[in-house]
C-alpha cells in the first residue's frame, strides 16, 4: 500500500486524518492504514475492509454502503427482516429463521424450512386383493386409496409381507425391485400402475401383507390389507366313515373317518363348524378345549375329537362343518351315533364308501 503523508490541516479523499496515511484504494476514508470507515461505490464497508460481497449471515445495505448482519439464526437474507436460508439447526418460516417450528407446522430438515402439518393421512381399502394361485395383482386405486390434502407426496410404506409372496415395484426402465419390510412405494408409483404383488404357486399365504402412508412428518396407524388366494378348485370334504361311540367317551375324527381335499393348496384349508352336536363337544387336541374352527393342519395331526355326553338311549347326533380354503368352500353334515355304555340295542349303520380313482381297477 502506497503511503504519502499530508498536512494535518487538510487531507485529500483516500486518506487519514489522524496520521495523514494514504487509505487502501478501495476506502473512500480510513481512520488508520489498516482501517476504512467508508468505501468507493459499489464496494461495502464490512469490518472495516471494503468488499463486493458481505457473506455468510450479511446483508448489503446499499444506501449506507455498509454490510449489516441477518436476523438471528439466518444464513442468507436480503434484509434484516427477509431471510431466504437459515444456518444449520434453523428452519425457514415467514422469512424468519426458527429452533423449533410453530404449531401445525413441522420441520423439514433437507431444506431447512417449516412445512404446513395437513394432519394425518389416511389408508382406505376398497377391497380384498384376489390373487390366482402362482400370478401376479397389479395393485390400483381400486384396491385402495390414500387420503390427504398433499395425496402426491404421500408414500406408502410396507410393515410386513406374508411368506410365500412379493410385493415388487417397476422402474421406469422396466427394472423390478423387489421390495421387503422398511421399504416403501411413492403414490404415483400406484397410480402408475407400478406395484405388483405376486404369490408363489402352491405354497400358502402366511402373515398378512400390512402397510402404512406417510407424507414424511405423520404417518397412519398399520393397515391389513386383506389377501385371499383364488382358488381353481374348491375343497372336497365327505365323511366315508359312520362314528359310533359310547356315551361320556372320546373319539379322535381323523382323515380316516372325514375325507377332506383341496387340489390348490390343502394347507389353505380351515374346517368351520357350522353346527355343533347336541350332545357332545367337539375338542382340540391335546388340551382338549372346545372348538369352532380348525385349520388342516390341525386336522391331519389328528387334534380334532368328540367327546359324547351322558345318555340313556341310543342317540343319533351329528354337526355340519364347511371346508374353507379362503375363497370357496363346501359344507357336509357329519353323523354320529352315542350309545348308553350297558345297552344292548342293536346298532345298523351303513358300509364304508369305496373309492377309487379313474382308470383303476379293482379285483
Amino acid at each position: 500500500m502506497a503511503t504519502t503523508r499530508y498536512s494535518s490541516d487538510f487531507c485529500p479523499p483516500h486518506s487519514s486524518k489522524s496520521r495523514n496515511y494514504a487509505c487502501d484504494l478501495k476506502c473512500t476514508t480510513c481512520s488508520n492504514l489498516n482501517k476504512c470507515t467508508s468505501c468507493n461505490v459499489p464496494l461495502l464497508l464490512n469490518n472495516g475492509e471494503c468488499v463486493d460481497d458481505c457473506g455468510t449471515g450479511q446483508y448489503a445495505d446499499y444506501e449506507a454502503l455498509k454490510c449489516k448482519s441477518c436476523s438471528s439464526g439466518c444464513a442468507f437474507c436480503l434484509s434484516f427482516d427477509e431471510c431466504f436460508l437459515c444456518k444449520d439447526g434453523y428452519q425457514l418460516h415467514n422469512s424468519t429463521c426458527f429452533q423449533l417450528c410453530p404449531e401445525n407446522y413441522f420441520e423439514d430438515s433437507v431444506f431447512r424450512i417449516c412445512k404446513r402439518s395437513f394432519g394425518t393421512p389416511s389408508l382406505i381399502i376398497n377391497n380384498n386383493m384376489l390373487v390366482h394361485p402362482g400370478s401376479s395383482m397389479l395393485i390400483t386405486n381400486s384396491v385402495f386409496n390414500m387420503s390427504h390434502i398433499d395425496s402426491e407426496k404421500l408414500y406408502v410404506i410396507v410393515r410386513n409381507l406374508p411368506q410365500n409372496s412379493h410385493l415388487q415395484t417397476m422402474t421406469n426402465r422396466a427394472e423390478k425391485i423387489m421390495l421387503k419390510p422398511g421399504d416403501n412405494f411413492t403414490s404415483k408409483q400406484l397410480e402408475d400402475g407400478w406395484v405388483f404383488f405376486k404369490h408363489f404357486d402352491g405354497m400358502p399365504i402366511l402373515g398378512d401383507l400390512t402397510l402404512k402412508i406417510s407424507d414424511g412428518h405423520k404417518s397412519s396407524n398399520d393397515i391389513v390389507l386383506p389377501t385371499q388366494i383364488i382358488s381353481k378348485f374348491p375343497p372336497q370334504i365327505q365323511q366315508i366313515d359312520y362314528i359310533v361311540i359310547s356315551e361320556e367317551s372320546l373319539i379322535i375324527i381323523d382323515p380316516s373317518i372325514l375325507f377332506v381335499e383341496d387340489k390348490d393348496n390343502i394347507a389353505d384349508v380351515t374346517l368351520n363348524f357350522i353346527q355343533g352336536p347336541c350332545l357332545g363337544k367337539l375338542l382340540l387336541m391335546p388340551n382338549e378345549t372346545e372348538v369352532s374352527t380348525i385349520t388342516y393342519e390341525e386336522y391331519a395331526k389328528s387334534q380334532l375329537a368328540f367327546k359324547s355326553l351322558k345318555t340313556t338311549a341310543v342317540y343319533e347326533d351329528g354337526f355340519i362343518v364347511q371346508a374353507f380354503d379362503g375363497f370357496n368352500s363346501r359344507v357336509t353334515d357329519v353323523k354320529l351315533i352315542i350309545l348308553p355304555k350297558y345297552s344292548d340295542d342293536l346298532v345298523i349303520v351303513r358300509n364304508k364308501s369305496f373309492y377309487f380313482e379313474p382308470g383303476e381297477t379293482f379285483g
